[in-house]
Order: structure tokens, then C-alpha cells, then sequence
């Protein structure tokens, strides 16, 4: 059983990276990012974000997602309700 388990992993990870160039945990990763964007354009609090899209520490976070997309979660949130006539 073990074995079938890591053969199909490795399948899955292969056919992963030949389809969308990139390794598993980058993709989960950019997946989450892409829903802390949503969450915070929504009015979702930075904290509230954190864990909504799956990330475990507060500071990787914040790093994470400065790294990712150029500004902090607080300054895309801003900038998103700004953008559409929030606050």
C-alpha cells in the first residue's frame, strides 16, 4: 500500500509540474495567495485573511505576500477598496 501511495504522489507531482511548470507546494502557495487577494478586495480584515487562506503564521504571511505581489496585505487592501469606492 505504501508504495502504491508514493508511486501515485510522484505521478501526481510530475504531471503537476509538466502542466503548470511550477512544484506542488508553489502552486498551493500561489493558490492561497490568490484567495488572500480575494478575501482582503472583499473587506476581509488582514488577520482574518491570514488564516482564511490557509496560512498558519501571521509574519510568513505578511513577508509571503509582499514578496508575491509588491505590497504589504494592508496596502492591497487599501488600494482594493479605494479601486471600487470603498473606504
Amino acid at each position: 500500500m505504501g508504495d502504491s501511495t508514493a508511486l501515485a504522489s510522484a505521478i501526481v507531482r510530475c504531471c503537476l509540474k509538466k502542466e503548470t511548470g511550477t512544484t506542488v507546494y508553489h502552486y498551493v502557495l500561489l493558490k492561497r495567495l490568490n484567495l488572500a487577494r480575494v478575501l482582503l478586495a472583499q473587506g476581509c480584515r488582514v488577520d482574518e485573511t491570514c488564516a482564511g487562506a490557509g496560512f498558519n503564521d501571521y509574519s510568513n504571511f505578511i513577508r509571503t505576500f509582499k514578496k508575491h505581489t509588491g505590497m504589504t496585505p494592508a496596502a492591497f487592501a487599501r488600494a482594493s477598496q479605494s479601486g471600487c469606492g470603498g473606504s
